[in-house]
């Protein structure tokens, strides 16, 4: 599988996968507006509430009902999320349907409504959504453990915000954020389906054409110095005390931002760890030990910095030894030849089920686009794939991922404490 690279008529560029053998096609578009956008704390979680807001009502579709309708009617559906660098919204139709994905995006980018009256009533939503958020111990405590990763940076912002500033937002708010960044010219278009990629681009080029337009694309706002020039303090924990009865722990190490290989090899590498539940966090630390019903791993790459994350829930008395039991899975599984070809293995069969759907076709080209700057064909995907040695991630492990370079945020119960 591969993918036609165009130039729409207003300077946005389109990719399409042709995908001659299914029945839909999945349409979205990558607009380069997130939180680190925002100014805090009076804009906190505006990125967020924006693209709530664009479901709410549009000149062509006045009210939510409607907008859904549009895409449910044949089948569809449609949703949105919001980023630290990056909002994305996709569009999902029968291949016979597939003018639709196109007329949905750029009406709810193009034509929101802000209805005065819906604001008040979407904010309260986001306001529950905070309060979710916040009383799930395994998710709060990601934010917890960015926040103490990135201290000052934007980076360690709440996408959600803060419900000072999201309980305050008027349709002015809105206006303003969308005649910064929504524009033609600051979208990436991706599509993906049986559609032949000259008609989309006609089309987008002809949905497109009344959109306000601007030469002011964002570039990155803040230069944090790549690792291993950034240090954040060595060692340094948070602990969040709750009426919980677990200790739900979030360690992050940074790792160099954006495409590097590097960082492509610490991103397979956290596949040779977490990849499922025959692997080696999930078997060492889970079944043979009973530290947790849950763990996982992680990577994240921004523009000026990343992050390596593993994160579990365990009891309060047991977390010394589930950490000293994450770190030895660690060191082993750098050097593990084995796990090495696994992991190529589960990896190149996980591509080849995903090629059989638009949606995790598009899916993966918006996680392309959003850390490596374009979407990649299969081929390429492979080849780096297959690439890795076992030396590289011997060195990358242990430049980046030693257990001092870890922040270690808790949540825990009450009087936790981990001296």
């Amino acid at each position: 599988m591969t993918y036609r690279q165009l130039r729409t008529d207003f300077g946005a560029w389109l990719y399409v996968a042709g995908m001659p053998h299914v029945h839909s096609v999945s349409s979205g578009v990558l607009v380069y507006a997130g939180t680190i956008d925002e100014s805090w704390p009076k804009e906190a979680g505006l990125a967020h509430a924006f693209e709530h807001m664009v479901f709410q009502g549009t000149a062509r579709f006045p009210d939510s009902r409607s907008a859904a309708d549009y895409l449910e009617s044949v089948g569809g559906s449609s949703n949105a999320w919001t980023w630290k660098e990056h909002t994305f919204f996709h569009a999902h139709a029968p291949d016979t349907d597939w003018k639709r994905t196109i007329i949905w995006l750029a009406e709810i980018l193009n034509a929101p409504r802000f209805d005065s009256k819906k604001i008040g009533s979407e904010m309260k939503i986001i306001l529950e959504e905070i309060k979710r958020h916040r009383d799930n111990p395994s998710s709060y405590v990601g934010e917890a453990g960015e926040a103490l990763l990135y201290s000052d940076h934007p980076l360690g912002r709440s996408t959600l915000g803060l419900e000072e500033s999201v309980s305050s937002f008027q349709k002015e708010d809105f206006l303003s954020w969308q005649a910064q960044h929504y524009y033609p010219e600051n979208f990436a278009f991706l599509v993906a389906g049986n559609v032949n990629a000259k008609s989309v681009l006609d089309f987008i080029n002809k949905s497109f054409s009344s959109a306000a337009t601007k030469q002011n694309r964002r570039l990155p706002l803040f230069d944090l110095p790549h690792p291993p020039d950034f240090k954040p303090p060595i060692n340094a924990e948070k602990i969040v005390e709750r009426e919980v009865e677990q200790v739900n722990i979030y360690l992050a190490a940074p790792i160099p931002g954006f495409y590097t290989r590097e960082t492509a090899v610490l991103d397979f590498f956290s596949d040779m760890l977490g990849a499922g539940s025959s692997f080696p966090l999930f078997q060492e630390v889970r079944d043979k030990l009973g530290l947790c019903y849950s763990i996982g791993s992680g990577v994240y790459r921004w523009d000026d910095v990343g992050s390596f994350i593993i994160f579990l829930g365990t009891d309060v008395k047991r977390w010394k030894l589930a950490l000293d039991t994450i770190f030895k899975v660690i060191r082993k599984s750098a050097g593990d030849p084995a796990l090495l070809k696994k992991t190529k293995r589960v990896l190149k069969g996980r591509l080849a089920i995903g090629v059989d759907s638009s949606f995790e076709v598009l899916n993966k080209m918006s996680m392309d686009m959003v850390f490596c700057g374009l979407p990649r064909g299969l081929e390429e995907t492979l080849a780096e794939i297959q690439s890795v040695t076992l030396n590289e991630v011997w060195q990358a492990v242990r430049h980046y991922l030693t257990p001092e370079k870890f922040v270690r945020a808790f949540v825990a119960p009450k009087g936790f404490k981990t001296s």
